[in-house]
């Protein structure tokens, strides 16, 4: 099941929006929406991965970094 949204956003970014494939906004919305959830879970997964072969150390360092990296990527 579907449900219709109304989003504001950015001319610039409406315009990176128009430019990706498919036949409508609302396609190449959830088509982007879908991308960033599956790099999400193969995100996790990684993370459940390392963090069953590292130590303590290794694993407040990589989640420091994981956390300022990602701080950076959505207040841009």
């Amino acid at each position: 099941m579907k449900s219709k949204i109304s989003v504001t956003i950015d001319q610039p970014l409406l315009e990176f929006v128009d430019s990706l494939p498919g036949n409508s906004r609302s396609e190449k919305i959830e088509n982007a929406v879908r991308k960033i959830k599956r790099m999400s879970e193969e995100r996790d997964l990684r993370i459940q991965l390392i963090g069953y072969r590292e130590d303590d150390a290794e694993r407040v360092e990589r989640e420091s970094w994981e956390n300022a990296i990602a701080e950076v990527m959505w207040n841009e």
